[in-house]
């Protein structure tokens, strides 16, 4: 009841409405400066494919992940999507992409990758928005893709991205039916286990209880759910971004899930991230804080396997998570080799001069507190900075 009664507050809502506008006016910006570009037949094609390690049956192996070109993400139509987020600029902003245009992407994919799509056991298909928004595709065109993939015979699961909001029993069933009897795993952005920073510093809005539903309800028709949680978005702290995951991490553990995701926030063009950033009111997270992160999980006992996504996503960023130059591609081999395994000792041996400077700043308070008034003050200073936005403010 308390998350209920904090979301109805009037000065969230006029605060959560001014954050709507603002970042619907930097989408407008990124239909207006990308929309010319594109041409009828670029969805004919995937964005682009990424191979990745994954854990199948606990191993560790490979996986592709098929970034397709999709019609966008229609919570960004509908409340500007979440403040992070730069994937509409990859999308066509909303004008549907048909079912057969979906269709030829994969198929031309598979016939790309020729032998070479044997080598993994796991292929993702990503649409920079939700596969089973009907805003976004077809369900038919949904079906027909996840069972291309599955009946490659070296395939063994199939993951997809949704929304929390998207899992009905029916297209849940569906989709295991098209992959069977391969394995079917939904990701779905889950973000925080905290009311405030779901709705204020993600603008995302569901109730924890809507996802154990969700959870208990994905994991009864026999598909794998695993929940994507940032690390670091807008208005945190370093220490309150820490603190934040580790909270969130521990609500997860009771819901018997096969793994999180953590995602390292990054910043990227036409988000409310990078305004912030522009103005010096974000910086990304530190390696430092992820691998805190982790350690403290193990110190609290908890188990759920935490996986540590990669910085780079299918648009370009503008700055992502680091340490100091000299220390961070020793730290970010040390997270790859955590990720094999899942074991922390990979972080053992890792130190640098810089890690004083990130002790120093996470020792500051982590509490959230009032964390309303603290979103409010930090966009009420980024409209001021920015006098073409100044209609960004609520009414």
């Amino acid at each position: 009841m308390t998350e209920l009664v904090s979301l109805a507050r009037p000065s969230r809502a006029r605060l959560r409405r001014g954050i709507q506008q603002y970042m619907r006016g930097l989408r407008d910006d990124a239909r207006r400066a990308r929309a010319a570009e594109l041409r009828p037949d670029d969805f004919d094609r995937l964005l682009f494919t990424d191979p990745r390690k994954g854990h199948l049956d606990g191993e560790c192996v490979d996986r592709l992940v098929l970034f397709l070109r999709g019609t966008g993400c229609a919570w960004v139509s509908q409340g500007g999507g979440c403040t992070f987020c730069g994937f509409w600029d990859a999308t066509r902003f909303g004008e549907r992409v048909t079912d057969e245009q979906y269709r030829k992407q994969v198929e031309a994919a598979v016939d790309a990758e020729g032998a070479r799509i044997a080598r993994y056991p796991i292929v993702c298909l990503y649409n920079d928005g939700s596969l089973i928004d009907e805003a976004e595709i077809g369900r038919g065109a949904v079906t027909t893709i996840v069972r291309r993939i599955a009946e490659l015979p070296t395939v063994r699961r199939v993951v997809i991205e949704a929304k929390v909001s998207d899992l009905r029993e029916d297209l849940v069933r569906e989709l295991v039916d098209a992959a069977a009897p391969k394995q079917i795993e939904i990701a779905v952005g889950f973000e925080s286990a905290n009311a405030d920073v779901r709705d204020l510093c993600v603008n995302k809005s569901f109730s924890l209880r809507q996802f154990e539903q969700k959870s208990a309800l994905v994991k009864s028709l026999g598909a794998q759910l695993v929940p994507l949680v940032m690390v670091k978005p807008p208005f945190l702290t370093e220490a309150q971004a820490i603190e934040d995951v580790v909270s969130t991490l521990q609500f997860l553990e009771g819901l018997g899930l096969p793994r999180v995701d953590l995602e390292m926030a990054t910043v990227e063009a036409h988000t409310l991230v990078q305004d912030l950033y522009r103005h010096g009111l974000y910086q990304p997270p530190r390696l430092w804080s992820v691998i805190a992160v982790v350690e403290r999980s193990r110190t609290l006992g908890l188990t759920t396997p935490v996986y540590i996504s990669p910085p780079n996503y299918s648009v370009p960023s503008l700055a992502h998570a680091a340490n100091c130059r000299e220390c961070t591609p020793a730290v970010v081999r040390a997270i790859e080799a955590y990720n094999h395994r899942f074991d922390a000792s990979s972080f053992g041996s890792l130190g640098c001069a810089c890690r004083a400077g990130w002790l120093a700043e996470i020792a500051t308070v982590a509490a959230l507190g009032d964390l309303e008034e603290q979103v409010q003050r930090i966009f009420d200073h980024l409209v001021a900075l920015s006098p073409a936005r100044a209609a960004a403010e609520p009414p």
